[in-house]
């Protein structure tokens, strides 16, 4: 029994093998020359390009590494819940809490608010505790 790994690499070989396969075939027809360019398409942005190596899959090296971030960024695609509106939406970064703009601003006023008012509170709380405190030392 073959494990996940070896099946995905007996695959990719497969594939390897009838690109070289088609690669031998152009060449012995004399459509090809060594060291004649290939016209390829690029994986990223569709673009026609030409390269000296038949296995080149980008144009450039700006469309190879938006290719892999594109893909990196799909991989870490989940599904979160706004902490505001309790909406599903889809995120690659981990650190988001809100859907959009106007959530994370009015999440932010609520809790700036609650912040000020627990302030206000602790304040109010501390000057009867002194003024409590004043009283006992004049009374005694």
């Amino acid at each position: 029994e073959l494990t996940a790994e070896e099946i995905k690499r007996q695959e990719q070989l497969k594939r390897h093998r009838i690109v070289s396969r088609e690669r031998y075939q152009l060449m012995k027809a004399g459509k090809h020359k060594v060291g004649q360019p290939f016209t390829l398409k690029c994986k990223c942005c569709g673009n026609s390009f030409e390269s000296k190596m038949s296995n080149t899959l980008f144009c450039s090296p700006k469309c190879r590494a938006k290719y892999y971030r594109r893909q990196e960024s799909e991989k870490r695609m989940r599904e979160i819940v706004c902490n505001y509106c309790g909406k599903t939406f889809v995120a690659t970064r981990s650190d988001v809490k809100y859907c959009c703009k106007e959530c994370k601003e009015e999440a932010n006023r609520i809790m700036r608010k609650e912040r000020y008012e627990m302030k206000k509170q602790q304040k109010l709380n501390q000057n009867t505790s002194d003024t409590v405190f004043i009283e006992e030392k004049k009374t005694a």
